[in-house]
């Protein structure tokens, strides 16, 4: 009888790496995976685009980036995925894919830098 095999990115399987990010949180980003620094990024991303609920507004693309800027900043998010998100325009690709398209809005690319 075969065993059920995890699927592995790199060497981990993603529940590792996203235990890893989650005791990772709030602590210095040297010590987590590329891999790991990706996921955390994709998920803030994600939930600051999300749909309004009960406790948060719908926030237009401006907005999500201007946080998002700010939280590399501080070193919560990695600087260099946040580069490459914003000059390769990743994030409008995003937003043209799935977002509403009322949350799209004008963006200066000076500003978010």
């Amino acid at each position: 009888m075969q065993q059920k095999q995890e699927k592995y990115i790199s060497t981990k399987p993603i529940s590792n790496i996203m235990k890893e990010v989650k005791s990772n949180k709030n602590q210095d980003l040297s010590k987590t995976t590329t891999l790991g620094k990706i996921i955390a990024f994709a998920s803030v991303f994600e939930q600051l685009s999300s749909s309004e609920t009960p406790y948060n507004k719908t926030k237009k693309l401006s907005e999500i980036l201007k946080i998002m800027q700010s939280q590399k900043n501080y070193g919560i998010i990695d600087a260099d995925l946040y580069n490459i998100f914003i000059k390769n325009e990743i994030y409008l690709d995003y937003a043209k894919e799935y977002l509403d398209p009322s949350q799209i809005d004008e963006i200066n690319i000076e500003e978010i830098i």
